[in-house]
């Protein structure tokens, strides 16, 4: 029984990350400014300016990401 709710833990952080981590830049930072103004005055309003930071910041690698030499790396988005 422990071993099954560690396993679905497991699996439900991996799939998380990696929905967090395949979704577009501008995507990830709508919803965490979205999640900012939602619970901004509880306790989980601290976690807010750490996530509003991970979804600014790029996710991958630059191999077909369409920039053509524009690299779009280490720029604020908006």
């Amino acid at each position: 029984m422990l071993e099954s709710l560690l396993v679905a833990l497991i699996v439900t952080i991996a799939v998380v990350y990696s929905g967090w981590q395949l979704t577009p830049a501008t995507l990830r930072l709508r919803f965490a400014q979205a999640f900012a103004r939602r619970c901004g005055q509880t306790r989980v309003g601290g976690l807010a300016p750490a996530l509003t930071r991970a979804a600014s910041r790029p996710s991958g690698a630059c191999s077909g990401c369409g920039a053509r030499g524009k690299c779009p790396v280490g720029r604020t988005l908006t």
